[in-house]
């Protein structure tokens, strides 16, 4: 029975093991339940927000940011920033009528 464990002790790899136990203790605040990203995140789901708000209520995409340095065209924003899932979540939002599809 203990050599059996010997052998299994024997093949860990304590890098990995190390390296993963890290990455958790690091990753730990934000699992928070009241974590507030202020980062990329945030940028997204703001833009994200306002393309859908603009669809669901005018019926078609922003041409126009006019809180953006005071206005910019949205086509490279909703590029960079809008991806095919947000696509079809607004589609999907759409479709069953729903004001916050998050």
């Amino acid at each position: 029975m203990i050599s059996k464990f010997l052998n299994i002790t024997n093949r860990i790899n304590w890098d990995f093991a190390f390296l993963t136990l890290a990455v958790i203790l690091v990753n730990i605040p934000y699992w928070h339940p009241h974590f507030f990203p202020i980062h990329d995140t945030l940028e997204i789901f703001n833009f994200f927000y306002f393309f859908y708000n603009h669809y669901f209520f005018h019926g078609d995409m922003p041409q126009w940011l006019p809180y953006m340095t005071y206005g910019l065209p949205a086509n490279f924003f909703q590029f960079r920033n809008i991806d095919p899932t947000h696509y079809l979540f607004m589609l999907l939002g759409s479709s069953f009528e729903l004001s916050a599809p998050l």
